[in-house]
């Protein structure tokens, strides 16, 4: 089943399995990893995740909850090291061992980037995200362009930000505009490439919205969940992602 489900260059989050007893506050820290191709039929080739610059030092027998990221949505399941470095043309790989069964992570999380990248956004009332939306995925082009006059007439005042980390789930980002929690937002993010025309738009409800301390100025820390996002965008969000990770990963190991 693993065989058929898992493929070549699908994402990996994997998280230490601890064997002592820790703060149950503090969350277990995810690493990022790619799948490369199957050794056997249950151990898997993977890339050696970095962390903090450094590759990260797997040791044989240690056990780790590793999460896929696959065409047919997220699965999960335990694996042991089984080889923990071997190098092919200087890509640092690691053999593990799968010892519990794939199943489907039905979970709504997913794993955020931190990232520097500009946007822009407006706090709008109910009727004003139906235009949005309406606009966004009207294929119609006479409709679209109504539509984007009534859009326009609303006069709507965008806001400056920053994004700070992005997931396929939502986002964190700065502002000097306090934003007001549950109210929602319309997104305009800055997203370089095929990916900007598939998220030029996204919509998110205010999680919270805190002024940081010990600032001049006032600058506010809005932390927001995607609201009415399909699969397609946050497959585009979750592949940006992804090929950022993978660009860092060779930035990093051509500095070697």
């Amino acid at each position: 089943m693993a065989n058929e489900i898992i493929q070549t260059g699908n994402r990996i989050e994997m998280r230490a399995v601890q064997k002592w007893n820790v703060d149950s506050n503090q969350p277990i820290k995810p690493y990022v990893s790619q799948f490369v191709e199957w050794v056997d039929y249950n151990v898997a080739l993977i890339l050696v995740p970095i962390y903090q610059g450094n590759l990260l030092p797997l040791r044989t027998d240690e056990a780790y909850d590793l999460c896929f990221y696959t065409k047919s949505g997220l699965f999960q399941c335990r694996a042991v090291v089984v080889r923990g470095l071997r190098k092919d043309n200087n890509i640092a790989m690691a053999e593990m061992k799968l010892v519990s069964p794939l199943e489907k992570f039905q979970r709504r999380q997913f794993y955020r980037m931190n990232c520097i990248a500009p946007m822009k956004f407006a706090a709008v009332t109910a009727e004003q995200l139906d235009l949005f939306v309406n606009y966004k995925y009207c294929i119609n082009r006479e409709k679209k362009e109504e539509l984007e006059d009534h859009i326009t007439a609303q006069e709507i005042e965008f806001h400056e930000g920053v994004v700070l980390d992005i997931s396929g789930g939502g986002m964190r980002f700065n502002s000097e505009l306090r934003n007001v929690p549950e109210s929602v937002l319309v997104i305009k993010p800055e997203m370089p490439g095929d990916h900007d025309k598939k998220v030029s738009l996204l919509f998110g409800r205010v999680i919270s919205s805190k002024r940081i301390a010990n600032r001049d100025t006032e600058l506010y820390d809005n932390r927001i969940e995607f609201v009415k996002i399909r699969p397609v965008e946050q497959e585009a969000i979750i592949t940006y992602i992804f090929k950022e990770e993978r660009e860092r990963r060779k930035r990093e190991t051509d500095l070697r």
